[in-house]
């Protein structure tokens, strides 16, 4: 019984310091800014943030995002849901060895329409970039991968965001998501 009063407010402990060690937009800054895409990122989750001060900014968004850590690929990483505009999504950000956003990846929540093909995924990739192009500005045409489980099309938009749907034949479904990935440095891709 001891234990878990204490679990509890060390729990809150930690929510506290996480919203109070937050750099660059603090909560406060954040009140009555719903969260929005950018060329960068989602809301808080911007790319080369520290996800840690971004993930105490989206605790206002959703209380998922006091919990950072080892993701499947042993990057920390954060889950949140998000509201922007009228479209709920679940955002996931991954971070590098130096604790900043590296990838973000936000996937609609809610039902999409079903596709029926390879055709039909790509038309609602393109769908869902047009949808995007009003904040995220301008996107190429789809670019077509076959990988050996999918059909993958991607829809570059001018900022480097990447839509996504991608077709799994198998199994005959359909998922979309928009991509951020950061750029190595220069020196990095170098060394």
């Amino acid at each position: 019984m001891k234990r878990r009063h204490v679990l509890l407010p060390a729990a809150c402990v930690t929510a506290s310091c996480l919203l109070m060690t937050g750099s660059g937009m603090s909560v406060a800054k954040m009140e009555g800014r719903a969260p929005d895409f950018q060329a960068q990122g989602v809301g808080p989750f911007l790319l080369k943030r520290p996800l840690r001060d971004a993930a105490a900014d989206a605790l206002r968004f959703d209380p998922a995002a006091a919990h950072v850590g080892p993701g499947c690929d042993a990057r920390d990483q954060v889950t949140v849901q998000l509201t922007v505009g009228h479209r709920a999504l679940s955002v996931m950000s991954m971070a590098g060895t130096d604790g900043r956003i590296e990838e973000i990846v936000a996937v609609p929540l809610g039902p999409l329409p079903k596709a029926g093909s390879a055709a039909a995924c790509e038309a609602l990739g393109g769908d869902f970039a047009a949808s995007l192009r009003e904040r995220l500005g301008p996107f190429e045409s789809a670019v077509h991968m076959q990988k050996p489980v999918s059909d993958e099309y991607s829809y570059r938009f001018a900022g480097g965001a990447r839509a996504v749907a991608r077709w799994f034949g198998g199994g005959r479904t359909c998922d979309i998501a928009l991509h951020f990935e950061a750029q190595p440095s220069a020196t990095a891709a170098q060394g």
